[in-house]
């Protein structure tokens, strides 16, 4: 998951992007090069990551594949209940925090904020659960 070198948290958003890194949580982070939100989505959320100074240690990448049935595979998969990617997963002390969230397109980082020239957005949603 390689960060977007261009994102920045807009000003309101500041600090729940910042509180990202201020435990030990760990991220475990299911995505694949073959999904079209993955790659729109993720680069964001890797930035997000970054600018709250989290380690990469902490960060899991979990690569996944699409069955031809529609599941997904992959590792962790079957472990953490993956239905749909791009998917993360935080934990503290090994304990998973409030469940897992499924990267909502259109907050994160959606086809028209990227072709409008705006900064895309972390989910507020997604910060809130983990602050």
């Amino acid at each position: 998951m390689t960060p977007a070198d261009d994102w920045e948290p807009a000003p309101d958003t500041e600090d729940a992007v910042l509180a990202l890194g201020e435990r030990d949580y760990e991220f475990h982070v299911w995505g694949g090069d073959w999904c079209i939100d993955c790659e729109d989505q993720l680069p964001a959320f890797g930035a997000a990551l970054d600018y709250a100074g989290v380690d990469d240690d902490r960060i899991q990448h979990y690569p996944t594949e699409k069955e031809d049935d529609g599941s997904k595979t992959g590792p962790g998969v079957e472990t953490y209940g993956i239905e749909f990617i791009p998917t993360v997963v935080v934990e503290h002390d090994a304990r998973r925090l409030r469940g897992s969230w499924k990267l909502p397109r259109s907050r994160l980082r959606s086809r028209s904020v990227a072709n409008s020239g705006q900064q895309p957005q972390p989910s507020s949603k997604l910060l809130a659960a983990t602050a």
